[in-house]
């Protein structure tokens, strides 16, 4: 490695760097983890990587290479930078394939022509004390095998099939293993995490495992995995053509959406079918284009919005508080698992969409949907306590907050409250906390005010209102303007004159007053 016949002179110091990347995951990182010098002596080097959870999905990459890392000498036919990669193929390469929020087993791949399709790398480990991880146990999957490409298709019945025999067939050996090497049938309660053993117990618990005979064990965990993995192979990616602001990253998987739309099988929109709304996805040819030539399912739960999307789609539209019953409704009728995960952000978007359970259109059917979420493990507390802890704001906003309440304007003899939001303000703070969101539920607060507007304005014309109301007319004064959204919330996007834009809100806001105080 080191000499004029090497990579670089042995005054020089080469790094091992590894590069782990999943587009699935939208994730891509390179790390230097070690530094290799000159010696005589064989060197060995363990490389820990550590991610948070649901961090990294679908199939991730981990490939390890040499690079210069500190050059003192150059020699002509050598690398002369610091940084620059030196080894013409990566030192390993490996595949895990995670789904979900995580695997049931780490998972590698092999290649041997006449081997099996897959193998059960089993260390010599202590089930009590040594971690469930790559090292000490891991499914390996032979990708010369005539039967791989089927496999990692996760697509059919075959591949489903084929992946709930591999799984099956690995819980029971580990679990035969980590049973033959205890004195009790029964998994002790006192266990710690992370270890082979939490594992088993889980396993056994979870999936309710008789653990009398080899026989049973491998029936009971048959029955329990082909439900789980009759549903594998959905890969799905999360999309968003705006940034996710820091005040809604306590939602589990915010981290995961993209702002780029993929070609995919199938498109799923929630919570509008207004085209204004999508107008960042439509104005964009690439993406116009995708949806125009793929199956397109939109689901909402604004029933008094006139859907306009320029393309075909199917639509599940229910009158309900928010798109997260609609969705869990769908989930039981298809008989789909919900976990665990799924009922913790079901039960946040309800909370978000109802204000805490406090807006007009909260129903019996809200808190039912609500209790039957909380049965499957959500935690309103949980939610709660993330919530407030992304909410907390930094001292200069705060300050910021103040400033935009001195500025709030009152028209219509104090019935509309409005806040203009300029583009400085908006680049400066959105990241941060939404400017509009610091102060609009306080404007609905103020004596007098029916109707509060917080107004963006862009470089490139467009402007953006959010309608909060104390009588039911926000989907009306929205509505003018092309936009919707519910009878106490609504917004709009234009392109106009800003002055022109108030002076319509202004006639907009009062006939809309007009109607509600008729109808009240």
């Amino acid at each position: 490695m080191f000499g004029v016949d090497g990579i670089t002179l042995e005054q020089n110091k080469l790094g091992i760097g590894v590069h782990i990347h999943s587009k699935t995951s939208m994730f891509q990182e390179t790390i230097s983890k070690a530094e290799v010098c000159k010696s005589e002596v064989p060197q060995s080097f363990d490389i820990v990587c550590s991610f948070p959870k649901g961090k990294l999905r679908g199939k991730v990459y981990i490939e390890t290479f040499f690079y210069i890392k500190e050059l003192k000498k150059t020699f002509p036919t050598h690398a002369d930078l610091e940084g620059m990669r030196v080894s013409q193929k990566n030192i390993s390469e490996l595949v895990l394939i995670i789904d979900g929020d995580g695997s049931m087993f780490p998972i590698g791949e092999f290649e041997d022509k006449n081997g099996p399709l897959w193998k059960l790398k089993l260390g010599n480990f202590n089930a009590s004390e040594d971690l469930f991880s790559y090292d000490n146990i891991s499914i390996l999957l032979n990708t010369a095998h005539s039967l791989f490409r089927q496999l990692n298709e996760r697509k059919t019945a075959l591949s489903r099939g084929l992946m709930m025999e591999i799984v099956s067939q690995a819980m029971t050996l580990i679990i035969n293993k980590v049973m033959e090497e205890r004195e009790e049938a029964e998994i002790d309660t006192d266990i710690s995490d992370g270890t082979i053993l939490s594992m088993v117990d889980y396993w056994i618990s979870v999936f309710d495992v008789d653990t009398s005979d080899t026989v049973h064990i491998s029936n009971s965990l048959r029955i329990a995995l082909e439900q789980i993995l009759t549903d594998l192979g959905k890969e799905v990616e999360l999309f968003c053509p705006v940034d996710i602001p820091k005040y809604l990253r306590y939602f589990n998987g915010w981290d995961r959406v993209s702002d780029n739309l993929w070609k995919s099988d199938l498109y799923i929109i929630v919570d509008t079918t207004s085209s204004t709304l999508l107008s960042k996805i439509l104005e964009n040819p690439l993406y116009k284009n995708l949806l125009e030539k793929n199956k397109v399912v939109v689901i909402d739960h604004h029933t008094d919005a006139t859907p306009d999307l320029p393309f075909e789609y199917s639509l599940l539209l229910e009158n309900r508080s928010s798109c997260s019953e609609v969705i869990f409704e769908l989930c039981k009728k298809s008989g789909w698992q919900v976990n665990e995960l799924a009922s913790s952000s079901l039960m946040g978007a309800i909370l978000s969409d109802t204000l805490g359970f406090t807006t007009q259109n909260v129903s019996k059917e809200t808190f039912i949907t609500a209790s039957e979420l909380t049965s499957l493990g959500a935690k309103v507390s949980s939610i709660e306590e993330s919530r407030r802890e992304f909410m907390k704001k930094a001292p200069e906003i705060l300050e910021y907050k103040g400033d935009l309440i001195k500025r709030i304007e009152y028209f219509l003899g104090g019935k509309l409250a409005l806040i203009h939001i300029p583009w400085d303000e908006i680049r400066q703070y959105s990241d941060k906390y939404n400017p509009s969101v610091l102060v609009i539920d306080e404007m609905r607060l103020v004596e007098g005010v029916e109707v509060c507007v917080a107004v963006k304005t862009y470089p490139d014309g467009k402007v953006t209102g959010k309608v909060r109301t104390n009588l039911p007319i926000a989907a009306d004064i929205a509505g003018y303007f092309g936009g919707g959204g519910h009878a106490y919330a609504s917004g709009f996007r234009v392109y106009d004159n800003y002055d022109q834009i108030i002076k319509e809100l202004l006639d907009a806001t009062e006939k809309a007053l007009e109607i509600g105080r008729n109808n009240a």
